[in-house]
């Protein structure tokens, strides 16, 4: 692959930056290199790179510039600039494939729950939630999947964060309407999201289909409420609960990072696979709220240290995070001195979430960046995994 280097200062050439450069496939580097550039100002130069012919998934080329030498306002090896082009996009391409399970559905007293081989889910008729997964006898889940849009107020949500309390968003609660079988793999479920005293935010329809590989394909469909006096949502997704009881917890993705994203702060971050600790996904900011977020993921994982934990894919790119802290509690703490880990692990699947924006001091939200949309879909497919299960190909 051929690149053009372009320089944009006026008296110095680039003699103090190197260029290093690798092609990755799924997250994963298949080539690499570096070059130590010497491009005159206000000149260009010509780099050429290896580029493997047959590459399947995600895949891009990244070129970092990079400090030679040391500055007083730099260290060597600091990065100047990041610069992403994307090469191939198919997310398909990318998804796992596991082998295949005979799927039976058992409809007991207020349940019904599906299995596929050793994994199983369980499904509320009451709420119709997803209440439970399970694999080879390990329940995943501490409390049932719901479907949510409140993030805790940034400093600047401080104006339309009290149009969001009006409407009862941090306080919303599913009704279910109805909660069906269908065949022996789909559970179909009905529902409302609102508070006790006003009309509900959404309205819409999840349809579970637990496949062959063991992994539930969740499909929503959401209305919502198009009146004059409703502001836009500040996410809708869905939230998993799981247990982390030593904050051991790993976290790992294929999208924007290694620093928190979102639509609109996004520049500092480029798409890859990452990993870390739930734990330190996490900005000590000293009123607590909504941050450490990564947009555009399309594969997420949280696992316990020894390898088990649910797998998240999508068709189309989804917001990801995962914190020990809940965004009700975040947005009830004052100070980030009172915050305590809960012992849990909150994985938010988000279908979009609102940008952060600058009205702490500056202007509203821009509408581009805004979750107003009054109808979408939202699709996702998670599964349990286990020890040497985690791979992107």
């Amino acid at each position: 692959g051929v690149f053009e280097v372009d320089s944009l200062r006026y008296f110095t050439p680039l003699s103090d930056m190197r260029l290093i450069w690798y092609v990755s496939e799924n997250g994963r580097v298949v080539s690499e290199g570096a070059f130590d550039l010497d491009t005159l100002p206000q000149s260009s130069s010509v780099i050429e790179i290896e580029i493997p012919e047959k590459l399947v998934g995600m895949c891009y080329a990244d070129f970092s510039v990079r400090q030679k030498i040391y500055t007083d306002w730099a260290d060597k090896g600091y990065e100047i600039a990041h610069f992403q082009f994307e090469l191939s996009s198919d997310k398909k391409a990318a998804a796992l494939i596991g082998r295949p399970r005979n799927i039976a559905l058992s409809d007991e007293a207020g349940r019904f729950i599906i299995s596929a081989g050793d994994i199983s889910y369980t499904f509320d008729k009451l709420s119709g939630m997803l209440a439970q997964i399970n694999r080879a006898g390990e329940d995943m889940l501490v409390s049932e999947v719901l479907p949510g849009v409140w993030r805790a107020p940034t400093d600047n949500d401080k104006e339309i964060k009290w149009r969001w309390y009006e409407r009862g968003m941090k306080d919303a609660r599913v009704k279910c309407y109805s909660c069906e079988s269908v065949g022996s793999d789909t559970v179909v479920t009905k529902f409302a999201l609102g508070s006790y005293t006003v009309r509900p935010v959404l309205r819409g329809e999840i349809t579970y289909t637990v496949k062959s590989d063991g992994s539930l394909d969740i499909r929503q469909e959401i209305s919502v409420d198009a009146s004059d006096r409703m502001p836009f949502l500040p996410k809708y997704g869905l939230t998993f609960v799981t247990h982390d009881e030593d904050n051991s917890a790993q976290m790992s993705y294929f999208g924007m990072g290694p620093y928190e994203s979102y639509e609109d702060k996004c520049l500092a971050s480029h798409m890859g696979l990452f990993e870390k600790k739930v734990s330190e996904n996490f900005e000590h900011y000293i009123r607590p709220q909504e941050n450490s977020a990564h947009c555009k993921t399309v594969f997420a994982t949280v696992t316990r240290p020894y390898g088990s934990g649910l797998r998240f894919t999508t068709d189309t790119a989804f917001s990801f995070n995962a914190q020990n802290y809940s965004a009700v509690g975040l947005s009830e703490k004052a100070h980030d001195y009172e915050l305590v880990p809960e012992g849990r692990v909150y994985i938010s699947i988000d279908y979009r979430e609102s940008g952060i924006g600058s009205n702490s001091c500056g202007p509203a939200l821009a509408k581009q960046y805004r979750l107003d949309e009054k109808q979408f879909s939202f699709s996702i497919n998670v599964k349990p995994i286990g020890a040497g299960e985690v791979k992107f190909c």
